[in-house]
């Protein structure tokens, strides 16, 4: 007899916070998963990448992260785009006052 989905489950997400706890200690951060960390951790996987809210139906993905409206993914693009315009232009004067 197998054991109920939600206990196997509970039982993974629980050796996950075992083996993040050891990969914390091993890196000298010394603390250790609680349960609420646990579902905290779980929880904000299945959230959006840009707004935190809820998946729908459809989700749109760019690399590995999801997005709940395509709003999100299109934001989150401008964005990236315009910290990378900004880095862009600090390097751009960095190489012109060296030379």
């Amino acid at each position: 007899m197998s054991p109920p989905p939600s206990e196997s489950y509970s039982g993974d997400v629980l050796q996950r916070a075992e083996f993040v706890a050891a990969r914390f200690a091993l890196i000298g951060v010394a603390r250790a998963a609680s349960k609420a960390e646990v579902v905290l951790m779980t929880k904000l996987e299945n959230r959006c990448a840009y707004c935190g809210g809820k998946f729908g139906l459809v989700w749109h993905q760019h690399w590995r992260l999801r997005f709940c409206r395509k709003a999100c993914k299109d934001n989150f693009l401008a964005k990236m785009a315009r910290d990378r315009a900004h880095i862009k232009k600090l390097l751009g004067y960095l190489s012109r006052g060296t030379t």
